[in-house]
């Protein structure tokens, strides 16, 4: 018997793990809805390296609205600052609500509902 084996055991799981986890960001990412929503409340966070931006709707819950490499969209701010208090907008939103990792959906696009 090899003493290789658990080693090779140990790089095959960290891999595995490695390209789950690789999966689930893309697929995160890539996952888009198209929601109406009504914003009651905004709050930017001060952070380390920038802001962060969340806005609060009746609707739709907690959302962030943030920058994201893999849609290529890097203008959040702009963003953020269209969005009014007590106005209702269709949204594009990517990524899904999972609280127990405090992730949310991201924000990436906002036009005045009809």
């Amino acid at each position: 018997m090899s003493n290789d084996f658990p080693f090779g055991c140990s790089l095959v799981v960290i891999g595995a793990l490695l390209v789950g986890a690789a999966g689930i960001g893309i697929a995160k990412n890539l996952h888009e809805e198209h929601p109406t929503c009504t914003i009651t409340a905004k709050e930017s966070i001060a952070k380390e390296k920038g802001h962060e931006y969340r806005v609060f709707t009746e609707e739709c819950g907690v959302l962030k609205v943030g920058d994201t490499i893999w849609r290529m969209h890097f203008e959040s701010a702009d963003v953020y600052a269209s969005l009014h208090e007590g106005e209702t907008y269709d949204l594009i939103t990517t990524g899904w609500r999972v609280p127990f990792l405090s992730w949310m959906p991201n924000v990436v696009e906002a036009t005045p509902a009809k």
